[in-house]
């Protein structure tokens, strides 16, 4: 009775635990694994998708229309592809890939990736119009390129976006280049308003406030946009930033004990002054 009664208790408290381990870890392992095939197969849509949107226009018109040859309508029917790929693509997953990108090579293909992710618009013709100020602005026509810009956030009577992100965003590039760093920024803050995570509109935000001189909230510009984008290039005013704060503390902390000092040092009746 006592081997029988310690058998029983044994395989009670000692097998039968173990065994449902078992199982549920059998359970899990092959949960875990489907699981983890379709976040691999989600991944590789999304990479896939990417390959599109690095190819030329040429083969993307060829990839997704047959090689129409109707130049207008090989436009919109273009741009209404890419719209439909910017709607599929995982954002998330695409500042995921950024921030893992293995080398800077790397890393400047996802930022390309996302900025023209963030160029696409529903309107073909403001999005043609968009490209139509880059133009301008990359030729040094940077006046002609703010007014092409602006007429694009223009809703009543101009038929413009004033949701479009990445026209405020060349906006604020353009009042920036031409020295009206109020207006830059308020457009830069416009842009962040509908793309939060745009890592270019913090950077000029950060640009602006350092030659302002107000170091420390450029500094929070500056890390913002390393946050998004840690291939970004604003390392150097980063720590440019950093070591101005630095010295404004210094500086104040002197001035502090020069004044304790002078207090100790002076007559009682100056002290209550």
């Amino acid at each position: 009775p006592f081997f029988g009664g310690f058998t029983h208790t044994f395989c009670v408290c000692i097998v039968s635990p173990c065994l449902l381990m078992c199982m549920y870890t059998y359970i899990y392992f092959i949960f875990g694994f489907a699981v983890g095939i379709k976040i691999v197969e989600y991944k590789k849509n999304d990479l896939i998708l990417l390959q599109l949107f690095m190819r030329n226009d040429d083969d993307v018109s060829q990839y997704c229309f047959n090689g129409n040859n109707d130049d207008n309508n090989n436009r919109k029917e273009q741009n209404q592809s890419l719209q439909d790929i910017s709607s599929k693509i995982s954002m998330s997953n695409l500042f995921h890939l950024l921030h893992h990108a293995e080398n800077l090579d790397d890393g400047i293909i996802m930022e390309e990736v996302i900025k023209e992710v963030w160029k696409v618009h529903p309107n073909p013709t403001l999005r043609h119009k968009l490209d139509e100020g880059v133009t301008q602005l990359l030729g040094g026509k940077t006046r002609d390129a703010l007014d092409i810009f602006t007429s694009l956030l223009q809703e009543e009577g101009g038929g413009g976006d004033a949701t479009y992100a990445e026209a405020w965003n060349k906006k604020s590039t353009c009042h920036y280049m031409l020295g009206e760093n109020e207006k830059s920024m308020e457009a830069a803050l416009k842009v962040l308003e509908f793309q939060p995570q745009h890592f270019q509109a913090k950077n000029g935000i950060g640009l602006i406030q350092y030659e302002n001189q107000e170091y420390e909230l450029a500094v929070e510009s500056f890390r913002g946009a390393l946050k998004d984008d840690p291939w970004s290039p604003v390392s150097t005013r980063l720590s440019a930033c950093l070591d101005q704060v630095e010295m404004k503390r210094l500086k104040k902390k002197e001035e502090e004990v020069e004044e304790e000092g002078a207090a100790e040092g002076s007559a009682p009746y100056e002290r209550n002054k």
